[in-house]
């Protein structure tokens, strides 16, 4: 492994914890099969799987749930291989696939740069998305090459790496295990790993029955979390509803902090919060960047404001506020001094808060739960889940916990919520579940006609399977090839899309701007759909 070592230190800059090197070996020597991995947020699972993968010669293709995702990837791999171009003195290519819109980078001599290309598949790291994995797995997507993937892992047997795997799981798993049930076919031909922050045991067992079912090899490793120097932050409870409440915390935590996230639930509390704050900054002379990302945003606006925010928390200079959904939860590389996050079930509390104090260095960091202030948010009905987070939180509201503290508490009852209300039972077979009739239909008119695959072939419920007004579908800004964004069929119907094309005028402002001396400049232009 000494070999491997160098290797990964000049990569990554520092040498494989025992862990990653543990996980390189097992990589190293496996032919076809499936390796589960469970590991904090910010761990280096990414590291641990991609580098071995390299190192042994094979191509390395990375699935990510979201496009934001796929972004930052590409930053972290073009920065390895420009290292390890320059230290050997061999070219690599990183290959990504949005759908519709792909590019590829040559790394040679410590330097990455684009290059034209229409057939960017044979990469030595390859990245894309779930959905369009999906597409090109199925032999479902149009005017494409379809089965290009299909190809690749049963020619080229390379190591596909499904990261962030949780960002799939709603209450009983339903989205995870349903690609599960399809992707895990590659297992048969080539090496997979799967990586995880956070799963329930029901899903993650459900998970172990499939491979056991095709009679694949298996093996899963739990990697304990690393010494902390300091607790995540101080938790103040104040369960008042509205935005109000919002950003009298969110102006506190800025007196005291360089960098505040504000997490909310839905785009359109966002939307609110971001308006608001811009005017108050601007009328109190308070200096700072302000920014918003939601899940309603194209995704290249979405991107370039994602990239703006990042560059800024890393300059350490000036002050920062981005208001965002749960669309920042997974994976991606931001870390905020405090955090003000409206309240969701326990899982969604730990992704968010993994983006605050991300490496646990800071001393004073602050983090402030306040209720929903969407009033039409209905998960708060009595008996329900969210209904009990909010009632353990109550406990806390006349103290100043850590949130190691809150969370071991809250941790305790989503495994009693899991154990009590959950069984194999509960988990949604995508081949037998009478709400998945969608898939007797021809899947090439499905995706003409509708959107993704995960949109129309999983349901939560029957009531919205037959109506579908809830269900997202993907819609491209008009003009702007592969520019794409989710909305709401019931939206799509009253905005009366044509050709699932939506105009930019019909998208609300989203910039990204830097508040100064009572001015406002913008820093990154972007928009978004607000319906209400």
């Amino acid at each position: 492994m000494e070999g491997f070592t160098e290797f990964f230190k000049t990569a990554t800059g520092f040498e494989p914890y025992p862990w990653q090197a543990e996980v390189a070996r097992k990589i190293l020597k496996m032919d076809r099969g499936v390796l589960l991995i469970t590991a904090e947020t910010g761990s280096g699972k990414t590291e641990a799987t991609v580098m071995p993968g390299l190192y042994s010669g094979r191509q390395v293709i990375v699935v990510e749930p979201f496009r934001a995702l796929v972004e930052d990837m590409v930053d972290r791999l073009s920065g390895y291989l420009e290292k390890l171009s320059m230290r050997y003195g061999v070219p690599y290519s990183l290959a990504v696939d949005y759908g519709g819109d792909t590019k590829l980078l040559e790394c040679i001599n410590g330097s990455c740069g684009e290059v034209a290309t229409r057939k960017p598949f044979g990469a030595d790291v390859y990245v894309t998305t779930m959905d369009e994995l999906l597409y090109r797995l199925l032999s479902v997507a149009i005017r494409r090459k379809a089965s290009i993937y299909a190809a690749l892992v049963r020619l080229g047997t390379p190591l596909v790496f499904f990261d962030e795997v949780h960002s799939y799981t709603s209450d009983v798993g339903n989205p995870f295990i349903t690609v599960m049930h399809e992707v895990l076919s590659i297992a048969l031909y080539t090496p997979v790993v799967v990586a995880s922050a956070t799963l329930p045991d029901i899903v993650m067992n459900h998970l172990k029955a499939l491979v056991n079912r095709n009679e694949l090899e298996a093996e899963e490793l739990k990697i304990p979390p690393r010494p902390k120097p300091y607790p995540k932050g101080v938790v103040t409870v104040d369960l008042s509803k509205g935005v109000d409440t919002i950003l009298k915390h969110t102006l506190n935590l800025l007196q005291k902090h360089r960098t505040v996230l504000v997490r909310v639930v839905v785009p359109e509390t966002a939307y609110s919060v971001y308006l608001s704050l811009k005017n108050l900054l601007l009328n109190a002379g308070v200096s700072a960047n302000i920014g918003v990302i939601h899940g309603r945003m194209p995704v290249r606006d979405r991107a370039r404001v994602f990239k703006a925010v990042r560059k800024d928390l890393r300059s350490g200079n000036e002050k920062v506020v981005l208001v965002a959904t749960p669309a920042i939860e997974a994976g991606v590389d931001l870390d905020f001094d405090a955090g003000v996050v409206e309240l969701t079930p326990y899982r969604s509390l730990e992704q968010t808060l993994g983006r605050v104090n991300r490496h646990h260095i800071k001393q004073s960091s602050e983090i402030v739960i306040v209720d929903v202030a969407d009033e039409h948010w209905k998960l708060l009905e009595e008996g329900s889940y969210l209904k009990d987070v909010r009632d353990v939180l109550q406990q806390y509201k006349d103290r100043s916990p850590t949130w190691e503290e809150v969370r071991d508490v809250l941790k305790q009852l989503d495994v009693k919520y899991t154990n009590e209300k959950l069984s194999t039972a509960n988990l949604v077979d995508a081949y037998t579940s009478p709400y998945s009739r969608l898939l007797a239909t021809s899947f090439r008119s499905l995706f003409h006609l509708s959107g993704t695959l995960l949109d129309y072939v999983i349901a939560v419920g029957k009531e919205e399977y037959e109506t579908h007004e809830s269900l997202d579908i993907v819609v491209e800004v008009e003009g702007e090839l592969g520019n794409y964004l989710r909305i709401p069929v019931g939206t799509a119907k009253k905005l009366d899309l044509h050709d699932y094309k939506i105009p930019r005028n019909t998208l609300k402002n989203h910039d990204y701007i830097k508040i100064k001396e009572g001015t406002q400049h913008k820093i990154i232009e972007a928009d978004g759909l607000i319906t209400q």
